[in-house]
């Protein structure tokens, strides 16, 4: 039997798609020895917290101060994988490729059948798939839980077309309430997405919340054991990006979307511009306003709520909104235009694939030897160390206690401290650290001006400090960058 027109561009593109998945994620295990530094540095504070948990049954990263500063489904994913694998570091991280693998190729087969629900052209369906599987691409292999997320929201995407909030059984609520608590287990933040898209079909039936919440009960659950242990439902991860005070919606969110793109995901901030677009465009499926609408307002809460830059993983709502985007502006645009911008973005993701080009952001080769030379001398000089940005590589491979200075894992006390805005030797004086670490300094007067968190944005509170002794080391890694060690000196009688 003949293939439709239409599908057989998309097959193509998921093609396409799953050879590139597997040239991003399989290359390293072929390299010889733990490809640590493939994933990025976020990664290890989930790994960090996680052998804390199953050594001493205290989660945390700092000794001693309990933190929730992860995403729920991916921090037990991991404890699953020590559980079974035990300290094996290549089972563990191998497994976790081939999940992230599986999640990737799962990825390409969903925004296939989402692209047929929606694409009427055979072009535009086959650029659709390859320019919203493209992004997720770029972006899922990082070791963060963004990997899991993207195919559970595209699930939801199908299931809310073939059967509509107004139309589905109480069994088939309690049903998608599930799929619900494991998309928002998976990221806390995905519930601004979940809010818009079930607003409206909520108020034209407002019986079905009661079994929709019944379907999600694990994730109020996991809600209510963080309330109760640690004071607050969202995790202090987030809470450590929201001290600025508010004063309207701020530009640096954005900064990643328009300013890194070019050389870090070129399809962002396009891809933006054409969710804007596609939301005055009319679309044969049900809830493609909706997504799109989604994709701008959960954007406009972070820009709100943060001024720190949004990093890669804060892009996974794109890959949907580009797959709906995507067909809603081009099928009704000249033939040439879609032929060409097909081309134009095979050309990429061919270059791309075949030759492997950078697609982590513009730091990720230098963690891993980063971390080695950090961890080196903390094998030399044991004892407690205070790091804030990327601390997380280094905290794990150096077995040694690191204070996360940026509050990423750490409590609700420290990031009190920050927003106080507390002179930094004396916080570290307090938590006992010994050597501060940091790539970034200022000599001044004789002495080294220090600032924490040092990435946060521009109207986020810092902690200053200074060090008037030399550093006790220091040493050039690549590209130019240096790290210092500076002895924390005793607290004054």
């Amino acid at each position: 039997m003949t293939e439709p027109a239409t599908l057989r561009p998309v097959r193509s593109a998921q093609v396409a798609l799953a050879l590139g998945a597997m040239a991003l994620v399989l290359p390293p295990w072929f390299a010889g020895g733990v490809p640590y530094g493939h994933f990025f540095d976020d990664f290890y504070y989930y790994l960090v917290v996680v052998d804390r948990w199953l050594a001493v049954g205290e989660m945390s990263f700092f000794p001693g101060v309990e933190t929730n500063g992860f995403q729920p489904l991916w921090f037990f994913l991991l404890t699953g994988l020590r559980l079974v694998f035990g300290e094996s570091d290549g089972a563990v991280f191998g497994t976790l490729t081939g999940v992230i693998l599986a999640c990737q190729l799962w990825t390409a087969w969903l925004l296939g059948a989402l692209v047929l629900r929606v694409a009427r052209d055979p072009v535009v369906a086959g650029f659709a798939v390859l320019a919203a599987g493209y992004q997720a691409l770029r972006i899922t292999d990082s070791g963060m839980e963004v990997a899991l997320i993207i195919p559970l929201l595209l699930v939801l995407l199908l299931r809310l077309d073939a059967r509509p909030v107004e139309t589905q059984t109480p069994s088939a609520l309690l049903l998608t309430g599930g799929l619900i608590s494991l998309i928002c287990l998976t990221r806390l933040d995905a519930a601004v997405l979940i809010a818009v898209l079930f607003a409206w079909p909520l108020v034209q039936r407002p019986g079905a919340a009661l079994f929709l919440s019944l379907g999600g009960a694990l994730f109020f659950a996991y809600l209510a054991w963080m309330m109760l242990d640690f004071g607050s439902p969202l995790p202090v991860s987030g809470a450590a990006k929201q001290l600025a005070p508010f004063d309207g919606p701020s530009w640096r969110p954005a900064l990643i979307l328009f300013l890194m793109t070019p050389e870090a995901l070129p399809l962002a901030a396009p891809g933006v511009v054409a969710v804007l677009g596609a939301l005055a465009v009319r679309s044969p499926m049900r809830q493609a306003r909706a997504c799109l609408l989604a994709v701008v307002v959960f954007y406009a809460v972070q820009a709100t709520l943060s001024d720190w830059k949004l990093w890669f993983w804060y892009l996974y709502p794109l890959v949907p909104g580009i797959a709906l985007a995507v067909p809603a502006l081009l099928d009704r645009a000249p033939r040439v235009l879609r032929v060409g911008s097909s081309l134009l973005l095979s050309a990429i993701a061919l270059l791309f694939f075949a030759g492997r080009l950078d697609y982590g952001p513009y730091f990720r080769p230098i963690i891993e030897p980063l971390a080695r030379e950090v961890a080196a001398y903390a094998a030399a000089h044991p004892g407690r160390y205070a790091m804030g940005d990327r601390a997380g590589m280094a905290a794990y491979l150096a077995d040694q206690p690191v204070l996360q200075l940026e509050g990423l894992v750490m409590d609700r006390p420290y990031l009190e401290r920050i927003a106080r805005r507390d002179d930094l030797v004396e916080v570290l004086q307090d938590y006992g650290i010994e050597r501060y670490v940091t790539f970034e300094t200022l000599q001044r007067d004789g002495c080294w001006l220090v600032i924490e968190p040092a990435r946060g944005g521009p109207d986020s509170p810092r902690m200053r400090g200074r060090f008037c002794e030399p550093p006790e080391h220091q040493a050039d890694i690549e590209d130019g960058l240096t790290f210092y060690v500076f002895q924390v000196p005793p607290r004054e009688p």
